[in-house]
């Protein structure tokens, strides 16, 4: 398989091919006698927000997904906070659907973070194929193989805090309260894609490359704003050739095939390529080259071998 066949109809970006649905469960906050719950079943797929703010207490709950075409996030900001003779309480359960167009190898990768004070609390659970199975409560990574269609995914996030007054001996009281905030980040991310750099940047775009859900890998370039156009070289060979227009900077790569792009308003670019189910493994080189037209100059960035698997 060639590098052209690699990266033939390739668009600037590729549709993300995992797809996440998600649905409320058990969700709500409520702070003293007030609460707010969201309807059982109601779609949260583009994300979520439900929040109380009292004299005696505040709770609120964020749902936020992102996808594209390399990665799924899921992140949930979840907090309670307690000041008078309350309670507070806020979180629940989803119900997440990731639809593939295709079986995926990937990893499910999980960040916790918390800071409580006084009475604060905060949990978690994360349950993959919603079998009633608690896999993860803690950070972590769990691999997994998404297969062709849907994987259910079950997530519950709580946080609560409590405050009161108790009396004590000699007419004294004593007051305690408390508050807990708490993230949880899911991110789903395939794994089939190792990229290896082997020749250092010459003052060119910052080059990242991440395995994408269509088998193949997204070489994306963050660009200098003086780059009017940057073009990625890919090659199954290295090898050392001046550039000409360039303080030095060599192209690393023994090009089969080039792409060429105008930074966007961000001075982002990127080269998505697909594999088919079932393909051989593949190793390629790629190097982006940015090219400043006023100037003129050209600017290498980092050379890489990449192996699709």
């Amino acid at each position: 398989m060639s590098v052209g066949l690699l990266l033939a109809g390739a668009a600037p970006t590729v549709p993300a091919q995992v797809i996440p649905v998600a649905s409320a469960a058990s969700v709500g906050v409520h702070a003293g006698p007030s609460h707010t719950v969201l309807p059982v079943g109601a779609d949260v797929s583009t994300g979520v927000r439900v929040a109380l703010q009292t004299a005696i207490g505040d709770a609120s709950y964020d749902f936020s997904p992102a996808w594209d075409a390399t990665a799924v996030g899921l992140v949930f900001d979840v907090e309670s906070r307690a000041f008078q003779a309350t309670a507070a309480a806020s979180g629940g359960e989803t119900l997440h659907e990731l639809w593939s167009a295709r079986p995926i190898v990937g990893r499910f990768v999980i960040e916790w973070s918390v800071a409580v004070t006084g009475t604060g609390a905060a949990s978690f659970a994360f349950d993959l194929g919603d079998d009633g199975v608690v896999d993860v409560t803690a950070s972590g990574i769990v691999n997994a193989t998404l297969p062709a269609g849907r994987t259910p995914l079950r997530v519950r996030v709580d946080t609560a805090a409590t405050a009161a007054s108790v009396s004590g001996p000699w007419g004294t009281s004593i007051t305690y309260q408390g508050t807990a905030r708490a993230q949880l980040a899911i991110r789903f991310e395939p794994t089939h894609c190792a990229a290896l750099p082997f020749a250092a940047a010459c003052g060119g775009p910052t080059t990242t490359i991440a395995g994408n859900f269509t088998g193949g890998a997204s070489v994306r370039a963050h660009c200098a704003p003086v780059d009017d156009l940057v073009i990625a070289v890919f090659g199954f060979g290295p090898q050392s050739i001046a550039l000409p227009l360039s303080a030095g900077c060599r192209l690393r790569v023994d090009p089969v095939t080039s792409a060429w792009r105008v930074p966007g308003p961000t001075g982002d670019a990127e080269w998505p390529s697909s594999l088919p189910v079932g393909a051989p493994a593949l190793t390629f080189a790629t190097q982006v080259v940015g090219l400043d037209v006023d100037a003129p100059s050209l600017t290498a960035g980092a050379a890489f071998w990449v192996t699709l698997h």
